[in-house]
Order: structure tokens, then C-alpha cells, then sequence
């Protein structure tokens, strides 16, 4: 198409289609064209940082939604989005600042406080996450996909609490919603299937985390089943490390093509600070576009990575585990390092588990939180 170099609302339209079909390299090119026309508008300034962030350049992405956040500081979006990729990196702190912020300026609630509700969970407060997810769900409306998804979350506190008739309570209820409501959802499906299994683990005892075929003929062992072929089936379909090629795939702060980071479980709702941007992708959809993998800092709750990891780790598969732990290091987020962190940690409670190579794992995975995280816990 031919375009008007001195409309910056064009270039921005442009880019959005660029990046509706996981063209970031072409939609970057377009925003820095509407930005050099007009520097102000924060809306080009988050585009550009989603842009960034979907092809590995997370520092780039985190300082371009600082200057989003400095010219519309009333924006619940902008300090939301920049919250998010403060979860990504491990600056923990500011990320509960930035949802704090963003809570206040009327921010869609049941996306961020599930968001700060992960953000105190692996900060280690459980209590705080647990209540950030009840308050999530007092608010989440109709959306199925988002009751099951922060229910499985919820279900998860409750189990670390030792609540576990609760935790098996919402994990039912989390299921009931998966099936009743959300077209079998994958994502959903994979979080709730997570926390089966988990919470199967837990009330199993010892024939969970065995080194032997047993295992896998147990019920522990057919819940972890279950749940490896659901993550190896959204894996193939784009979900997780091996997806995407690399001019579609979603970042996770490495700009090689080797981007791991998975669009994950869902939870999204309305952006109330403002009306829609002409520039934005969200003003395309419904508009016959073909839709791409949805950008990295939208909405992923529970990465896949993590839960590949774990479901191996419960079958004995050690070297299938191990591999994708490398995989991890190579090219994952703090983020989802921490969640297989704290999934391990759950693993080794385990009656029966095989605590000697957990803990080794888990080892692995602290050192390497310890020295990429980019700010304080």
C-alpha cells in the first residue's frame, strides 16, 4: 500500500498488521517511523516494546515502556505492561509496584491481580498470592477460561498451605469451568491438568516420582501422563519451546531465534484507562487479519516449559527433564526459571520422590535465578 510518511497514525496501523502476523521485525521498522513523527504518543511507545520483547531484546523493551509510563503516567495499561515485564526479569519489587500502580488507576482487575498474585508467589507469599487469586476470581465475570485458569492457580496455594480438601475443591470447580465453558481451551486445559497431578501427587503419596514404569500404570502416574502429552501436544502446536521458527516466535530475552517463552495460560479483560488506540493490534481484531501467536507481555500465567519439566520429572524421565532444563537455561525467562524452580520444590515434598535429583536440579535453577535476575526479590 502506498503510505503518507507524514502520518504517524499510518506507519502505526501498519505495524499493527505487521504484528497481528508475527512480522516483528516489520512492525518495528514501522513504529520507529511513527515515533520519529510523533515521539509523545506513549500507546506507539507499549507497541514498540511488545515488538521488542517478541524478538528477544527485553532490556529495549523495558526502557521503551518506561518512556510510555513517563509521557501517560495515568495509564493503567502502560505501568500493567511494564509490571509484567518486570515479572519476566525477575525484578520482583518493582513489578508489585508497577500492579500496585496500575490496580489504582483502574486497571482490568482479574488480569492483574492474577499477575500480582504470581508475582508474591515467587516471592515465597503464599498468603498474599492466595488472596490476590480470591479477589481475581470475584471479579472475573463470565470468562471460563480465566475462572479455571486462576482457580488451578488458587488450588495451588491452597495445597501449599496443606489445605488440601480446598485445594481438591478448586481444582474440581477449575475443571468443571474448563469443560463447561472454555471450548477445551489449551491453556486453560494445561494449568488445570498441572494441578491435577500435582494435587494427585500430593494426596498419592510414593508412586508419584519414581524412577520405574510403575509409576505410569499408577493413578499418580496416569494423571502426569495425561498431563505430558497435553504439554507435548501444545508444544506442537506452537506453544512452547519448539513452536516456532524463528521470524514467528515469541521472545524471552534472547534476540536469536531461539525464543522459548510460550503464549501461555490466559487471563485477559478490558484495558478501562482509555479508548483503544488506532495504532494498537487490539484495534484489528475482527477485522479478517489472520491472527499470530499472541505477543509475550499479553498474557502467559503458567509457561509450558515449566510444566514439561515437571511432568517428566514425576515420570522418571530424567533425561527427557534434564534436556529440557538445558533448553530452559539456554532461552528462557526468569520468570518461567522460577516457576520449574518452584514446581521442583513442590516435587521434593513428595513422599517417595527421588529428592537426591530433584534437589540437584533445583540447585541448578537457583544459581542461575540468582545471577539473571535483573533487580531485588
Amino acid at each position: 500500500m502506498e503510505l503518507d510518511a507524514d502520518e504517524a497514525t499510518v506507519w502505526g496501523l501498519r505495524a499493527a498488521v505487521y504484528g497481528h502476523l508475527g512480522r516483528y521485525d516489520q512492525a518495528l521498522a514501522d513504529l520507529d517511523r511513527s515515533i520519529a513523527l510523533d515521539p509523545a504518543d506513549g500507546h506507539t511507545h507499549r507497541q514498540r516494546a511488545l515488538a521488542l520483547t517478541s524478538l528477544g531484546r527485553i532490556e529495549e523493551a523495558r526502557s521503551e515502556l518506561s518512556t510510555a509510563v513517563r509521557l501517560a503516567p495515568d495509564s493503567s495499561r502502560f505501568a500493567a505492561t511494564r509490571g509484567t515485564i518486570n515479572l519476566l526479569t525477575g525484578r520482583l519489587t518493582e513489578a508489585l509496584a508497577d500492579f500496585d500502580r496500575a490496580l489504582e488507576l483502574g486497571a482490568a482487575p482479574t488480569h492483574t491481580l492474577a499477575r500480582r498474585g504470581k508475582t508474591h508467589l515467587l516471592r515465597g507469599d503464599t498468603p498474599r498470592a492466595l488472596a490476590d487469586f480470591d479477589r481475581a476470581l470475584a471479579d472475573v465475570g463470565t470468562s471460563a477460561t480465566a475462572t479455571a485458569t486462576v482457580l488451578s492457580l488458587k488450588a495451588g496455594c491452597l495445597r501449599r498451605a496443606g489445605q488440601l480438601d480446598a485445594a481438591r475443591e478448586a481444582v474440581e470447580a477449575a475443571r468443571e469451568a474448563m469443560h463447561s465453558g472454555s471450548g477445551g481451551d489449551p491453556d486453560a486445559g494445561l494449568v488445570v491438568r498441572y494441578e491435577e497431578a500435582m494435587l494427585a501427587a500430593v494426596l498419592g503419596g510414593n508412586a508419584t516420582a519414581h524412577v520405574n514404569a510403575a509409576a505410569a500404570a499408577s493413578t499418580n502416574g496416569d494423571a502426569w501422563a495425561a498431563l505430558r502429552a497435553a504439554e507435548s501436544l501444545a508444544r506442537a502446536f506452537g506453544h512452547g519451546p519448539s513452536g516456532h521458527d524463528s521470524d514467528s516466535s515469541l521472545g524471552t530475552g534472547r534476540g536469536t531465534g531461539t525464543n522459548r517463552v510460550p503464549d501461555t495460560a490466559r487471563v485477559t479483560g478490558p484495558d478501562r484507562d482509555r479508548a483503544p488506540n488506532p495504532h494498537s493490534a487490539s484495534a484489528l481484531h475482527g477485522s479478517g487479519v489472520p491472527s499470530a501467536p499472541t505477543p509475550l507481555l499479553e498474557t502467559p500465567l503458567i509457561s509450558t516449559e515449566s510444566v514439561a519439566v515437571l511432568a517428566r520429572c514425576a515420570l522418571g524421565d530424567w533425561p527427557g527433564a534434564e534436556a529440557l532444563i538445558a533448553e530452559l537455561l539456554d532461552g528462557g525467562s526468569w520468570e518461567a526459571v522460577a516457576e520449574t524452580e518452584l514446581g521442583l520444590r513442590d516435587l521434593v515434598r513428595v513422599p517417595g520422590a527421588d529428592t537426591e535429583r530433584l534437589e540437584s536440579m533445583r540447585s541448578g535453577l537457583i544459581r542461575h535465578l540468582r545471577v539473571t535476575a535483573a533487580g531485588p526479590a
